[in-house]
């Protein structure tokens, strides 16, 4: 008896450590060949917490529905339609209840969309391409619905694309002609300019813990419910941003000035969080972050630190290594830090759990590996993959594989609601509980993805064909 107490005991100390909890398993009983997994889809049903869940070889796509309750109420076989297709970009469930994948070819010039209908039991693939004057900027996906975002390669307009239940595109245009927009050195230009070298803008979920390997892209995409905000990043001194909204499509521009220090700023980069926008300078000497009200344009506090002194406002040492756990070491000095923070890619990311702020500042620099192309920043991540499959539509997976790639300097600190610096240490969060647990997990289907107000994570056994959904939290 007490051998079985101590061995329940056991059990669940492990789950309480570790933050897991299985909500599912049940075996890909429709794969019957040989063919390896290539990937998985995970698509959540925003009105009713239902999951389509897709695996796909390289022959089929085997669909799953799994209700919000965890059990699989249907499930499907479908002939793998992708064809040319290799980078999946966007996911929707039209009204009909068909689960759609949006894809691309690899210059993002030529697109289509796949409808897997657990009604009818059948595929059907849609193809579509934009102009020749035009460019893919990023997708969203918003209450079930997809939208493709593009510009014009020399001028200040967008292009919204949304789609109907059936196979029908609109075309939706945004002229920005009005808005002034900048260049680095502070001359008239064009979005399309300061857009032109910015093939791989991050998509950001500021719910989620984001690396510095993300956040320090100049250009960064960010959504808060139905509206989407674009932040540019190419002139020190201001960040600019430009607001869409995603049910009227109708956009318009803010400038926020950068904080100003003892010499001229050598880096600068923002973050957009909560309704507010977190702006940082740096230079030898110093650095400084201004908070911002996003709405009033107000600032509503500063944090500011200089080479002669401890940074009052962090609650980690100054960490530096290359890739997540790996080389660990620390810098005793303020100064090393701001040397790091002055001559490489600068960013600041910062996310808010129930009544706290947890900030990250830091910097990357690129890496070689032998083998391997040169990687920096967000770059490196458009052609991640787990197996042979791309992680571009998911943010949540893109951040949470984004720790690797770099060699990274940073501190981290932890602020009230309102702003103020609050003393104790760094907790783990949701990805640091995951990496803990599943240390090594690699096979293709291998995914996390947000749900609800937690995340999960499925893994794939190939001995057994089974899969498990996992929750996480923080």
């Amino acid at each position: 008896m007490m051998k079985l107490f101590y061995f329940s005991f056991l059990i669940l100390i492990s789950i309480v450590v570790h933050g897991q909890e299985r909500l599912l398993r049940f075996e890909n009983t429709l794969k019957t060949s040989t063919s390896n997994i290539t990937g998985v889809v995970p698509i959540v049903n925003e009105k009713n917490n239902d999951i389509g869940f897709f695996v796909l070889d390289t022959k089929h796509i085997y669909g799953y529905k799994i209700s919000s309750n965890f059990e699989v109420l249907d499930k499907i076989k479908f002939k793998n339609k992708r064809r040319a297709y290799k980078i999946i970009v966007g996911t929707s469930i039209t009204d009909n209840n068909s689960y759609r994948v949006f894809l691309s070819n690899k210059s993002n010039a030529k697109f289509g969309f796949i409808d897997f209908s657990f009604n009818t039991g059948e595929s059907t693939i849609k193809e579509f391409t934009i102009d020749k004057d035009e460019r893919f900027l990023q997708t969203v996906s918003q209450n079930n619905k997809f939208y493709l975002l593009t510009r014009h390669k020399d001028d200040s307009i967008l292009f919204v694309y949304t789609f109907d239940s059936g196979s029908n595109m609109i075309k939706n245009t945004i002229d920005l002609n009005k808005i002034n927009f900048a260049d680095r050195q502070g001359n008239p230009t064009t979005l399309s300019y300061l857009l032109v070298f910015d093939k791989d803008i991050p998509k950001i979920k500021s719910n989620t813990p984001n690396s510095i390997d993300i956040t320090s892209s100049k250009i960064k995409l960010f959504q808060n419910e139905s509206t989407v905000f674009l932040t540019i990043d190419k002139n020190l001194k201001f960040t600019q941003v430009i607001e869409i909204n995603l049910n009227s499509l109708e956009a318009n521009g803010k400038f926020f000035k950068k904080p100003t220090l003892t010499k001229a700023i050598e880096r600068s980069n923002s973050f957009f969080s909560d309704g507010h926008l977190f702006t940082i300078s740096a230079s030898n000497k110093d650095f400084k972050i201004e908070i911002i009200n996003y709405d009033s344009l107000k600032k509503v506090e500063e944090l500011y630190a200089n080479k002669e002194s401890d940074i009052a406002f962090k609650n980690s040492p100054i960490i530096q290594e290359n890739g997540f756990y790996t080389d660990y070491r620390e810098l005793n000095k303020t100064q090393k830090f701001l040397r790091r923070l002055s001559t490489e890619e600068i960013g600041i990311s910062v996310r808010r759990h129930n009544d706290t702020y947890k900030m990250i500042i830091g910097s990357i620099e690129e890496l070689n590996y032998s083998g391997m192309m040169s990687m920096s920043g967000f770059g490196a991540m458009q052609i991640a993959s787990v197996g042979n499959f791309s992680l571009w539509f998911n943010p949540t997976f893109m951040a949470y594989n984004s720790f690797s790639k770099t060699k990274a300097t940073r501190i981290e600190s932890i602020l009230d609601i309102n702003f103020q610096h609050r003393k104790g240490e760094i907790p783990n969060n949701v990805f640091d509980t995951i990496k803990k647990y599943q240390q090594g997990q690699k096979n293709a289907g291998y995914t996390i993805f947000d749900y609800k107000d937690f995340i999960i994570a499925t893994d794939y056994n190939t001995d057994t064909n089974n899969f498990r959904f996992l929750k996480y939290s923080d």
